[in-house]
């Protein structure tokens, strides 16, 4: 069911499409979207991130009927601090682009009433911004805007009207943020990674969960849904395409499996392939593949695979039905079985995917049963 927020959201088109992002700015992002995403699910409070519509990140109250939004822009620099005047540039003599700050406060006009925050977050501390107490904004980690000085506030309130073409005073209230993020442009993926790391140990002390596998099931989601382009009229486009929530984190997080089991199950899978006489050459390319099927397999946004999946799952549990005793019995079936629906993974990925589904039998990770599926249609 759609939500009213996501209604609203998918009712206006924005304001620009995301136009072309260096590599590592485009990176920084979605490590800062990840960690995001992180710190709400530690909290255990309800949420759906929207990624790269509208703003940057979008930061909804719940997963279901949402009514608040925080908007984040996120912006790297390299060159310095922010002062007042880069917040405001505009750009070219003609002054027809929109400011960092008139397009944020291009979302309080849009959705006024779904506005919970308004921020820009950056690398770069935010200089020589008027405070009323004083301050250095420079020393600062967070400025909300109501914390600006008079002459400050009135400047960028007055610049903000211009650019829109106000009739009254813009409001940015105690609703609008400058936040400093202590994560580093040029290490923005190890930061992201230690903040997973704890995370991880926070859910499950003795678990051991494989860091580096959980990372890239939760970044090739985040990418997919940050990349995708259109039009997004429907606010369902936006529930499926655009964003994810906390019940997909969960699944995620509930598909995973502890380091030591998953090294435990490859060396039981190597034993039996080193006994069937494999070539060696065969084994490693399995093994790599393991390793990479180990990161995907959680990834339920993956259609393709997850249908390829299903059809793995079937030849195994034929396969046991029909009391198939070597492995290399077991990949053929497979292979025979899946065949045109394995493209674009190749055999050694098949493989990989055949022999850890085969192994893994507590049905933690193998939660969609086919027979099931089959009962269903």
């Amino acid at each position: 069911m759609a939500t009213e927020a996501l209604k609203i959201l998918a009712s206006k088109q924005p304001r620009e499409t995301s136009g072309s992002m260096s590599a590592n700015r485009f990176a920084y992002q979605l490590d800062w979207a990840l960690c995001k995403l992180i710190e709400l699910h530690d909290s255990g409070q309800d949420y759906r991130i929207v990624l790269d519509h509208h703003e940057d990140v979008l930061v909804l109250d719940r997963e279901h009927g949402a009514t608040k939004v925080d908007f984040y822009q996120i912006k790297t620099s390299n060159s310095g601090n922010w002062t007042l005047k880069r917040l405001l540039y505009r750009g070219g003599k003609l002054n027809r682009s929109l400011s960092i700050l008139g397009k944020l406060y291009s979302n309080q006009i849009n959705f006024s009433e779904l506005v919970s925050r308004l921020s820009i977050v950056s690398n770069a501390k935010f200089a020589g911004l008027g405070l009323g107490c004083g301050e250095s904004s420079a020393a600062r980690e967070q400025i909300c805007f109501s914390e600006l000085s008079t002459d400050c506030l009135k400047n960028i309130v007055e610049c903000v009207k211009q650019e829109h073409q106000l009739q009254a005073d813009p409001d940015f209230g105690d609703h609008t943020y400058f936040d400093v993020s202590a994560m580093r442009t040029d290490k923005h993926t190890a930061d992201a990674h230690e903040k997973l790391r704890h995370f991880l140990d926070r859910i499950q002390p003795d678990g051991r969960f494989p860091q580096s596998a959980t990372y890239r099931s939760l970044m090739s989601v985040l990418q997919q849904r940050n990349n995708e382009e259109g039009t997004f009229a429907k606010a369902d486009d936006l529930t499926k395409r655009k964003s994810i929530a906390k019940s997909e984190v969960q699944k995620i997080i509930n598909g995973l499996k502890p380091q030591s089991a998953l090294s435990e199950t490859w060396n039981e899978v190597l034993s039996a392939l080193l006994s069937e006489q494999i070539p060696a050459l065969t084994v490693r390319d399995i093994h790599r593949e393991w390793q990479t099927y180990e990161a995907e397999r959680t990834d339920h946004s993956n259609v393709a695979l997850q249908e390829l999946r299903l059809k793995v799952l079937e030849s195994v549990r034929k396969a046991r039905v029909d009391n198939v005793v070597t492995l290399s019995a077991l990949l053929e079936r497979a292979r025979q079985n899946c065949g045109q629906n394995a493209a674009p993974y190749n055999g050694s990925y098949l493989d990989a995917m055949t022999l850890l589904e085969a192994y893994d039998t507590d049905g933690k990770v193998s939660a969609v049963d086919p027979q099931s599926e089959g009962e269903k249609t």
